[in-house]
């Protein structure tokens, strides 16, 4: 039998956690717990969902609950569904490795999920390294085989909003630095000039250290699943989700390089296109900053289309 404490008050003195809450999470959780309490996982962005740890009679943690905000009442549900589309775009093989919910539903007009706990990766400074150079290699053959298996012709129909609209909004920010309007117009040209037909593949969006969790403490080999799936796009763009992983592990420019050459491989395109996708990924998430700050973009930006030049000098490849 599930015990449980409703009605935990919360560390946030305006937030009392509802009993039906609580009863629903009992209900909706095949993980037995004892204890609710908020949960402050560091994120890159905030959603505005609540978050929960639940712990078992041990105090060991178990799972974790989001709550949509009453703001936005559907967000972990919608999140709940990019995670299956994810998980259905990539196969059998890859779906493990995207968290999934094991347990769901909806409260007070606000949708929840539960999903099973995992451990974050290592604080330390001292194994952190160690850790990194064990996970990093698993992560970026994960991204090849995504691009691998979901990779398709993006239609005639869709390269105008989907690529060229992005590229030219790109070009024309005068908040951008000039070398990347410039890069941007020239991916535009190539791209109108057919030099470039472009892919769509699976993209995470927010691909950092802190969405890759292990499924347990002191695993024989890295074993990992990646979360935060809501600003994912099964039609998403190539080569966005690699830059970024390789700066928040800290990929070597010659290492990244070669991994930015297989991935042209697998897309069937020039290496000089990397940066065509990258920069037709910024102009898309440009378009749709939302509550991002524009300041934070521009500086993601900056640093991502760096890393990459810096990654085909490396290389060779220009």
């Amino acid at each position: 039998m599930v015990s449980f404490i409703p009605s935990k008050q919360l560390t946030n003195p305006q937030t009392v956690l509802p009993e039906q809450l609580v009863e629903a999470l009992a209900h909706e959780t095949p993980l037995a717990f004892q204890n609710v309490e908020p949960f402050r996982r560091k994120s890159a962005l905030a959603d505005g969902s609540q978050k929960f740890l639940l712990r078992n009679q041990e105090g060991k943690p178990v799972a974790v609950a989001h709550w949509a905000s009453p703001y936005a009442p559907h967000s972990v549900r919608e999140a709940i569904a990019r995670v299956n589309s994810a998980k259905q775009a990539v196969g059998a093989s890859l779906a493990p490795h995207i968290l999934g919910p094991v347990g769901h539903g909806n409260v007070q007009g606000s949708s929840f999920g539960v999903f099973q706990y995992q451990y974050p990766l290592s604080e330390n400074k001292f194994f952190w390294p160690v850790q990194r150079a064990q996970i990093t290699p698993h992560l970026l053959q994960f991204l090849q085989e995504v691009a691998r298996v979901t990779q398709v012709p993006v239609p005639t129909s869709e390269i105008e909003t989907k690529f060229a609209a992005p590229l030219q909004h790109l070009s024309l920010m005068e908040e951008v630095p000039g070398e990347i309007r410039t890069a941007a117009a020239q991916a535009l040209c190539r791209l109108e000039r057919g030099l470039w037909a472009p892919r769509y593949v699976l993209m995470h969006g927010d691909f950092w250290k802190g969405n890759v969790l292990l499924t347990q403490k002191q695993p024989p080999e890295p074993k990992f699943v990646l979360i935060d799936w809501a600003g994912s796009k099964v039609q998403g763009y190539a080569i966005f989700d690699l830059i970024r992983m390789a700066a928040s592990f800290k990929v070597k420019p010659k290492r990244l390089g070669e991994n930015v050459a297989a991935h042209c491989q697998i897309l069937g395109c020039d290496i000089r296109d990397a940066k065509s996708y990258l920069l037709a990924a910024g102009g898309h998430f440009a378009l749709n900053l939302g509550c991002f700050p524009l300041e934070r973009f521009v500086c993601m930006m900056q640093a991502s289309v760096k890393d990459l030049d810096k990654a085909l000098a490396a290389t060779e490849v220009n």
